[in-house]
């Protein structure tokens, strides 16, 4: 990471993709599981965990074509996987790629 050239448009694609897909998360544990055990209304998990579920798949893809193209170290990634199934890990996952793979001067 020292001398190589981060590809900064692709580090904040992670981000935003982060963003969406944790906030998804959030809809589908504090909003649509209620519905479901609550008002027993179960398509709304089937529909808001289909969309989760897609989302997710394409954060990490997103994040796939970071490691390979930014070379993330292995903690880095295990970290993102993780945080990525903890609701509200998302700000976790943004501030650390701010602060190790951004440019402080944008």
């Amino acid at each position: 990471m020292d001398n190589k050239r981060i590809n900064e448009e692709l580090i904040k694609k992670l981000i935003n993709i982060s963003i969406i897909e944790g906030i998804s998360l959030i809809i589908l544990v504090f909003v649509a599981m209620p519905i479901k055990y609550i008002l027993h209304y179960p398509i709304a998990v089937r529909i808001m965990g289909s969309i989760h579920g897609i989302l997710w798949l394409i954060f990490l893809y997103v994040l796939y074509k970071n490691v390979k193209e930014n070379e993330l170290d292995k903690n880095t990634v295990i970290k993102l996987v993780i945080f990525s199934v903890i609701p509200f890990g998302f700000f976790y996952i943004e501030k650390l790629l701010k602060k190790n793979y951004l440019s402080t001067t944008r």
